[in-house]
């Protein structure tokens, strides 16, 4: 049984994954085009997961059709919010795409709200306060975005709903990595095949992205959403959203270090916020209640 402490500590470690992955997302589309970039590396992701999914099927109970229904939902809205990224990337910086997708944490407790009745407690709403104001300084104000940090928005919405939806489902079915299995898999035939047939590709270039897909596919998909998959059977939508931004951290880090991105005096004062805001929702205070 995984407790609360244990599924933060899998959030961060699933929230570094994303961030270095960032790099690879970013230096992918020199030789992909987004929609193969996502339907390789949820086809790679399938690999490292299969193992254990397999493992996972012999020895846990079965999924009624509702628990199906449930994860074809979330595996729609994970896809969705995958691809907008992905192709987000075309657009922004690996800074302000690290930061802006994590305005995720402003609409999150909305969804959660919306669809499962569950309040957060008063302390998270300066966190979500500090969090956005953080977002809006890393993009020098919403005058300031690009097409790609709006699309980046556009992800961060359908990842709050994924991110509800997916606390729902692995709530009532105990198969953290059959959900997980499940969306990849859709992911990677929908992107496999939308990508051959749309975007131009060659085997050159499909070499050449090779070390960006494996760091894709193995570490910031197959691991780290893995991770957030199991993590949330123990931590509320609300709290999973913040925890997890702190990949704009670590993006905006790999990104001075491997692509010699900087932040300003503005973005770095956005970055502190955000760091400011995932530390106020851990504090012992932090209550959840769930209403009807």
């Amino acid at each position: 049984m995984v407790t609360r402490l244990q599924a933060n500590s899998m959030l961060m470690l699933a929230a570094l994954f994303w961030g270095v992955g960032n790099v690879s997302q970013k230096t992918v589309l020199e030789d992909l085009g987004p929609l193969l970039t996502i339907g390789l590396r949820c086809l790679i992701a399938l690999a490292v997961i299969a193992p254990l999914f397999w493992r996972e099927r012999r020895s846990a109970t079965g999924m009624s059709k509702q628990h199906w229904q449930g994860a074809a939902m979330a595996a729609v809205f994970f896809a969705l919010a995958v691809t907008f990224l992905q192709m987000a990337y075309g657009g922004t910086s690996v800074t302000n795409a690290s930061f802006l997708v994590n305005t995720t944490v402003v609409f999150t407790p909305l969804f959660a709200w919306l669809l499962l009745r569950e309040r957060p407690g008063w302390f998270t709403w300066p966190a979500i306060a500090m969090a956005l104001g953080g977002a809006l300084l890393m993009s020098e104000g919403w005058r300031g975005l690009a097409w790609g940090d709006a699309l980046c928005l556009v992800a961060a919405v359908l990842y709050s709903v994924w991110m509800v939806l997916l606390a729902q489902i692995s709530r009532s079915a105990d198969r953290p990595l059959t959900l997980a299995a499940a969306q990849f898999g859709c992911t990677a035939i929908a992107g496999t095949m939308a990508g051959l047939a749309i975007e131009p590709v060659s085997w050159q270039a499909l070499a050449s992205a090779v070390p960006e897909l494996l760091v894709l596919g193995v570490f910031a998909t197959g691991v780290a959403y893995t991770l957030q998959t199991v993590a949330q059977k123990a931590t509320p939508p609300t709290d999973a959203a913040i925890i997890t931004s702190g990949e704009s951290i670590f993006g905006a880090v790999a990104a001075a270090a491997l692509l010699g991105e900087r932040m300003t005096t503005t973005t770095g004062a956005g970055a502190a916020l955000i760091l400011i805001a995932i530390v106020l929702v851990q504090l012992p205070l932090l209550t959840y209640r769930t209403g009807r």
